[in-house]
């Protein structure tokens, strides 16, 4: 069966088409989702260097020059909607990386491309679907055996998006309510090996939805904010302390493998 999804394509669609141009690779120093990710990236992948990584909702995605030129990884991403898809290869081209992109759904995409990839990579997919467990699982299904399976989502339980939900009432019925434990629950029920799993991104207001504000009041509240997170920066670069709160924390961080399977021991004759 295939999961629902709460949001529809022409939303996503919508917003890759009136998205201002933005900074096309990741930038660890200035952006606090970008520090935690290069961070625990760099932690638990650089065993998969020469390796297949796929980005799941890849739609104008700087993550996939990421895994191409910061790991060595050949990338493949997948969009439903064509405006993501075009916005993922203006991405690559701009960091001159030659990368895979599938406009499709995941869902229908997924027999194709099972147990093909070192890492299964997905930024704020998994919450948009009534039943994150069964999305999980397709994602799950990707991976090679021993293979990492990274998920980040919104802390839809948390005091950030729930402020964009008072903003903006009709974000309400947009996200899946889950917890840390229940990313965590989900992914242990498939099977799959949590490595590491935390919350991210103190109060983290640039994930504010301001869009109802006037432009300029939008342009200064998120520099402000880039601002505020730039002491939380330097301590996750420098000191290696990411502070975590399950109320103010923005994001939710998983790192899951895929279990190899165990060797089967060789029967000796008495010939051998």
């Amino acid at each position: 069966m295939t999961p629902t999804p709460i949001s529809a394509p022409d939303v996503w669609a919508g917003r890759h088409a009136a998205a201002a141009p933005g900074y096309v690779f990741p930038l660890p120093r200035r952006h606090l989702l970008d520090c935690e990710l290069d961070i625990t990236l760099s932690r638990h992948l650089q065993a998969f260097r020469g390796g297949r990584a796929i980005e799941i909702g890849c739609g104008s995605s700087a993550w996939l020059p990421y895994f191409a030129k910061a790991l060595g990884m050949r990338v493949t991403g997948v969009d439903y909607t064509r405006e993501g898809i075009e916005g993922a290869q203006r991405m690559l081209d701009a960091s001159h990386v030659t990368g895979e992109l599938i406009f499709d759904d995941i869902f229908h995409a997924a027999p194709g491309l099972r147990a093909r990839f070192d890492v299964v990579f997905s930024l704020g997919v998994v919450e948009h679907f009534s039943d994150p467990a069964d999305v999980l699982a397709v994602f799950a299904g990707l991976a090679r055996p021993g293979g990492m399976i990274v998920t980040w989502a919104p802390n839809t339980r948390g005091a950030v998006v729930s402020l964009s939900c008072r903003l903006n009432p009709e974000l309400r019925d947009f996200y899946a309510p889950m917890s840390l434990p229940d990313l965590v629950a989900w992914q242990r029920d498939l099977g799959l090996e949590i490595v590491e799993a935390r919350h991210v991104q103190l109060f983290d207001l640039t994930l504010v939805n301001l869009r109802r504000l006037p432009g300029w009041s939008r342009a200064w509240l998120m520099r402000a904010a880039r601002l505020a997170a730039l002491p939380q920066i330097a301590a996750a670069r420098l000191l290696n302390f990411s502070p975590q709160s399950r109320r103010f924390s923005t994001g939710l961080l998983t790192v899951a493998r895929r279990p190899a399977p165990a060797a089967t021991p060789r029967v000796l004759r008495a010939s051998d």
